[in-house]
């Protein structure tokens, strides 16, 4: 299967691309621009890709750059990580087969900073085709976000 992995550079998102490998799928991994990029070890068999902006702009001005890499690679499924920045960056780059995998603070406390984070919150989990949660807390969380009926996915660490 091949999978655009969407998701920050970090410990969280090593270990699902380095698994996903493992199991044999093709995986493309991009990431928003990160301090230490040079040093992110990632499966040698994924294909690793910076998004060429950094800060609050880089979400907007890397729509573009990630809506051509979905459809240069033409994934399966697209797994995005966290709701919130790299959430905005999915819907905005209008990526298909979306499953969105919440992390915690997503939609545990950014949802409530104000009514704008609320909304951009609720607009990206009603975007992806599905939503994965690592715990049954969050996903009764999700679902009282969204207020929605759809199954949401638990993925327990």
């Amino acid at each position: 299967m091949k999978i655009l992995f969407v998701g920050y550079a970090g410990v969280h998102s090593k270990k699902w691309v380095d698994i996903l490998c493992r199991r044999g799928h093709e995986v493309v991994f991009v990431f928003p621009k990160a301090r230490d990029s040079d040093k992110i070890d990632i499966h040698k068999k994924a294909k690793v890709i910076e998004m060429p902006f950094n800060g609050k702009k880089g979400y907007f001005l890397n729509a573009v750059f990630l809506h051509k890499i979905a459809i240069k690679y033409k994934p399966n499924v697209v797994n995005v990580h966290n709701a919130s920045g790299t959430g905005i960056l999915m819907r905005l780059a209008r990526l298909e087969n979306v499953l969105l995998s919440v992390w915690g603070s997503d939609v545990y406390i950014v949802p409530y900073t104000n009514r704008v984070c609320m909304n951009i919150i609720k607009k990206n989990l009603l975007y992806a085709n599905a939503i994965a949660s690592t715990s049954y807390c969050m996903k009764e969380k999700v679902k009282e976000l969204i207020g929605d009926s759809r199954d949401i996915i638990v993925t327990p660490f």
